[in-house]
């Protein structure tokens, strides 16, 4: 029975992902004390074989558990007979960055310099009449 481990965490950017894992083995919902390390060792796969097919006359269901791991949430697909996927994702952390404009132009100085000749003292005086 083949266990595949995936990780979902953005290629590890927030840099917290295990270096191993370690996987339960269960049959009828009992852990057996079966386990297995997956690592990058192993390219994050194993199997367990050589499993007894049946206890007192009635097959077995083997399922399998991981331990925690910290900062992700562990989701197990698929069966004994096709493999289990174990894919453990982390969302990664965001940060904000505040930023605020401040304006250092002595009161928009340069608008008021670039008005029209005429309309630079305001209240509709004209300037051009005094050159």
């Amino acid at each position: 029975m083949t266990v595949t481990k995936t990780w979902d965490d953005d290629d590890n950017r927030d840099g917290i992902r295990a270096g191993s894992v370690t996987v339960h083995l269960l049959a009828d919902g009992e852990d057996i004390g079966k386990t297995l390390e997956l690592s990058d060792d192993n390219a994050w796969q194993g199997s367990f074989e050589e499993l007894d097919e049946k206890k007192s006359g009635q097959t077995i269901v083997y399922t399998v558990t991981e331990d925690e791991i910290e900062g992700y949430t562990t989701e197990i697909a698929g069966d004994a007979e096709v493999g289990y996927a174990v894919t453990n994702s982390h969302t990664p952390e965001k940060t904000s960055v505040p930023v605020s404009k401040v304006w250092d132009d002595d009161d928009d100085r340069d608008k008021r310099d670039r008005a029209p000749a005429g309309r630079r003292r305001g209240h509709g005086h004209d300037d051009r009449a005094e050159r």
